[in-house]
């Protein structure tokens, strides 16, 4: 695991919370030239943390760079879940009391499609959205919250055809619980990013160009969908 130290809407329960909602406006633009992120003099460095997996282990140079006037708290592990984040999502925000919550979760879960592969697409659809209001829930006291949509291009079939329905599912979710979406696979295919050089030969890891597009793409959602007070 990495740890770097450095409106209102419904909560995943019901409840009533201050959360600062929005939709990034960046998600299928080009790619923004690599740059450090700006604030008003007058404001504290945003207390950003960000939950992920290998692509955020990747990403996490290019996030510090650009996150340098921030106070940016990485949280990331290769090859995991969902369901494996969701028993420490609650203590890491309680820990480090974020302004903005990201969560760049899924690429495992379309790579893995257990349940797709037992019981049948209808069936891991309901398991998979059960797992993401799971987390949602355990995330609700952060004040304000962004989930990175994975891709949606694998080397293999399978995954291509999990993501297909995972992603649909995320996309449901996300909009029911009114939380920020940034969609890595919307900007990847907006700019040719399948083309051009941003992913290893697996289609889904990245490249150094895509280290950087990949922080940015999350540190433009953050300035869209959650700017500093």
């Amino acid at each position: 695991m990495i740890v770097a130290t450095a409106a209102s809407c419904t909560r995943a329960d019901g409840a009533a919370t201050s959360r600062r909602i929005g939709t990034p406006t960046s998600t299928t633009a080009g790619p923004r030239p690599a740059r450090v992120t700006t604030r008003p003099e007058s404001s504290r460095p945003q207390r950003i943390t960000i939950i992920g997996d290998s692509l955020v282990v990747q990403a996490s140079d290019a996030l510090r760079f650009a996150a340098q006037h921030e106070s940016l708290d990485l949280n990331a592990l290769n090859g995991t879940t969902v369901a494996d984040w969701t028993p420490l999502v609650a203590s890491i925000v309680a820990r480090s009391q974020p302004d903005v919550l990201v969560i760049a979760l899924g690429t495992n879960d379309n790579l893995k499609g257990v349940e797709a592969n037992r019981i049948g697409p209808s069936g891991a659809e309901v398991s998979y959205r059960t797992r993401l209001e799971q987390l949602l829930r355990a995330a609700a006291d952060a004040p304000c919250l962004i989930w990175v949509e994975p891709s949606g291009q694998g080397f293999t079939g399978s995954y291509q055809l999990n993501a297909f329905a995972n992603n649909r599912v995320l996309s449901s979710v996300l909009a029911e619980q009114r939380v920020a979406a940034a969609s890595w696979d919307a900007r990847q295919t907006a700019s040719g990013g399948y083309r051009n050089g941003w992913n290893t030969i697996d289609t889904i890891h990245l490249t150094d160009l895509g280290e950087t597009v990949y922080a940015r793409l999350i540190l433009d959602a953050v300035a869209d969908s959650c700017p500093p007070e």
